[in-house]
C-alpha cells in the first residue's frame, strides 16, 4: 500500500468467544510528523490465515505479537509472531480454547483466559514457550477479558447478564465490583495509577471512564463513538480508536474533541476492530475483516 500523510480533522461527531468469522492481524508503522500530523506507513498481514485471527498483544520488548487464532476447527490457541524474522509459532496445543492472551511484565510468560472443558473461563498462566501453565485465580470465573494492574492485580470484564467490571488479585481473589454495562476494552493509562474503560449507558451514548486506584475514585474522561469499543493509548498519553475503516484520535490534554487522522484501507467499507501499540509506539497492529 502506499505510504500516506494523515492530517488530523475535526471530528464532528459477552465477548465473542463462540464467534469464529474470518479475521486477519495487519502491523504498520504508526507516528508523529514534525507538522503536527500523523504517519501510517504500509500496512502488512501477519497472519494470512482463514478463520479466527485476533487479539494482538505486543510482548514487553516489543519483538512478538502474540494473539488467538483457530488452530483448527475445534479451538483457539495462542501463536506468536516474531517481528524480526516474520516467523509464526504456535505456542500452546491443547484442547480447550485461550483467549486474551497477555505478556507479563518479566518477559518470560503471558496470561490467557481457558475456556475449560465445564465452560468455566478462567484465567491461567502460561510460559513464553508454552510448555507449562499453571491457574492464575482459581476462584475467579467468568472472566472474558482484563487488564494487568500491577502487583498481582486485575482489572475484569466478567462475563455476566449484564457485563460487569471487577477489580482482583491473585492472593485474596476477592471480586471488588467497580462498574456495570461496561465494554470489553480495559487500559491502563500512561503515567497515572489508573485504568480506563468504556461504560455503555444506552445503545446510542457510551462514555469513557477512568478509575483511579490510589483513590478508589471514578470520573468521565469523555463521550465515545458507538460504534466499535476499542481503543489504545500512546505513551505519550493520546487515544487511538477505529471507527469502520477510520481512525480516530483524543488528546486526553487537548481540546476534549475526536480528530480524524487517516483510513487503514481504501476500501471504505472494511472494518477494523482489535488495536495494539508496541512499546515504544511506533508500530499499530490492529484487527480487520479478511
Amino acid at each position: 500500500m502506499k505510504k500516506i500523510f494523515v492530517i488530523a480533522c475535526l471530528l464532528t461527531a459477552r465477548p465473542a468467544y463462540t464467534q469464529t468469522a474470518g479475521f486477519d492481524i495487519f502491523l504498520t508503522p504508526f507516528s508523529f510528523t514534525d507538522a503536527g500530523g500523523y504517519f501510517i506507513g504500509d500496512i502488512t498481514n501477519i497472519t494470512h490465515h482463514p478463520g479466527y485471527d485476533n487479539q494482538p498483544a505486543f510482548t514487553a520488548d516489543g519483538k512478538y505479537i502474540l494473539y488467538s487464532a483457530q488452530a483448527d476447527s475445534l479451538q483457539m490457541d495462542i501463536f506468536s509472531y516474531e517481528l524480526t524474522s516474520g516467523e509464526t509459532r504456535q505456542i500452546t496445543h491443547t484442547t480447550e480454547s485461550e483467549f486474551s492472551p497477555v505478556p507479563t511484565e518479566d518477559g518470560n510468560h503471558f496470561t490467557s483466559v481457558l475456556i475449560e472443558m465445564d465452560s468455566t473461563q478462567r484465567m491461567w498462566t502460561y510460559t513464553l514457550d508454552g510448555s507449562a501453565r499453571q491457574l492464575t485465580m482459581d476462584k475467579v470465573d467468568s472472566i472474558g477479558y482484563y487488564c494487568f494492574l500491577g502487583n498481582g492485580t486485575f482489572a475484569c470484564f466478567m462475563v455476566t447478564d449484564v457485563p460487569t467490571l471487577i477489580v482482583t488479585d491473585v492472593w485474596r481473589q476477592r471480586t471488588d465490583l467497580i462498574d456495570t454495562s461496561v465494554g470489553r476494552c480495559i487500559k491502563r493509562i500512561p503515567g497515572e495509577n489508573a485504568f480506563s474503560y468504556i461504560v455503555k449507558l444506552d445503545d446510542e451514548h457510551w462514555q469513557l471512564k477512568k478509575y483511579n486506584m490510589s483513590k478508589g475514585s471514578k470520573s468521565v474522561i469523555c463521550d465515545f463513538p458507538n460504534v466499535g469499543e476499542d481503543y489504545v493509548w500512546t505513551p505519550d498519553g493520546k487515544l487511538l480508536t477505529a471507527r469502520r475503516n477510520q481512525l480516530f484520535l483524543y488528546d486526553y490534554s487537548g481540546d476534549g474533541s475526536w480528530k480524524r487522522i487517516g483510513a487503514f484501507f481504501e476500501d471504505p467499507n472494511r472494518n477494523v476492530y482489535r488495536l495494539a501499540l508496541s512499546p515504544d509506539g511506533t508500530l499499530l497492529a490492529f484487527v480487520a475483516d479478511e
